[in-house]
Formats: C-alpha cells, structure tokens, sequence
C-alpha cells in the first residue's frame, strides 16, 4: 500500500528523497549526527542536512506537536537546528527547531 502526501500527491517515502536532491544528492546531504540520551552521546546518525548543522526532518503527525519538538531538540548534540516540516490531513505546519 503506497500513502500518498496530502496536497502533493506524492507518495511519503517520496519526500525526503526529493529535498535530498533539490539540496545536491546523497553525498552532499547525508552525515552523521551526534545522538545523545540523558546529556550523554550514545552515538551517531545518519542524518540529511539542508545546510552544515542545520537537518530536515519531514513528518506525518496528528495530534499535539511540541513533544516531538521537544524530542528532538534534546536527541541531536551536533545540530544547530532542524528544518521541520509536519504534514498531516489538515496541516502543513514549517517549523525551525533550535538547541
């Protein structure tokens, strides 16, 4: 079963695929990440970055948005930000998460 993106029509996978290419392919927008849990790097992710220190993350959530947010400002020690884009059936919402 393919589920496709509401508004684009694209599938979901489809996404990060296209903003990897629009930013110049794998090896321009991949890195790995510094994941840390309870203020202790545990290791690392691979992650897409639009810009150095600065990752996108697209998301399909319904529901309130502040616990990933949260989540997310405190996993990454590297980043300076994340690009974050949530799409859900009634809601494009663009947000910057900063540490």
């Amino acid at each position: 079963m393919v589920i496709f993106c509401p508004r684009s029509f694209l599938p979901w996978s489809s996404l990060p695929e296209a903003i990897t290419h629009l930013f110049g392919g794998p090896q321009q927008v991949e890195a790995d990440v510094a994941v840390a849990i309870a203020g202790h790097v545990a290791g690392q992710q691979c992650m897409r970055l639009i810009a150095p220190g600065v990752a996108f993350k697209i998301t399909g959530l319904n529901g309130p948005l502040e616990p990933f947010a949260e989540h997310a400002r405190r996993l990454y020690v590297d980043l300076r930000a994340s690009a974050w884009v949530n799409v859900n059936m009634k809601d494009v919402t663009f947000t910057t998460l900063e540490r």
